[in-house]
C-alpha cells in the first residue's frame, strides 16, 4: 500500500523502517592511567672505596692497619658488611646484624 492509495493526511503517523549503517561496532579499549616508565636504579661508582675499609695508624715501620668494617661471618674473608645507622648488612648473602 502506498500513501496515495491510503487516505493520507499530515496528521497520520507513518511507520518508517530503514536499516541504519554503523550501529556502534566494536567497543573501544579504555586507556590505562599510568605515570610513565619507572626509572632504573643507577649504580653510583665511588672512587677509591677500598680506603673506607681500612684505617692506618702511625707512620713508617710502626704503622698499624685496622679494619673499619666487619667481615661477613657467613661469606668469610674479603667480604665486608655495609654500615647502616641501625644495622650492618652483607651485600653478597643478605645477612643483617642489628647494632646496639
Amino acid at each position: 500500500m502506498t500513501a496515495s492509495v491510503q487516505k493520507f493526511s499530515w496528521e497520520n503517523n507513518l511507520p518508517v523502517v530503514d536499516n541504519l549503517l554503523g550501529a556502534g561496532g566494536k567497543k573501544k579499549k579504555k586507556k590505562q592511567l599510568g605515570g610513565g616508565a619507572k626509572k632504573k636504579h643507577v649504580h653510583k661508582n665511588v672512587r677509591m672505596a677500598v680506603l673506607k675499609y681500612f684505617r692506618i695508624d702511625g707512620e713508617g715501620e710502626h704503622a698499624t692497619v685496622t679494619r673499619t668494617r666487619t667481615e661477613c661471618p657467613e661469606c668469610g674473608a674479603g667480604v665486608f658488611m655495609a654500615k647502616h645507622f641501625d644495622r650492618e648488612s652483607c651485600g653478597k648473602c643478605g645477612l643483617s646484624i642489628r647494632r646496639k
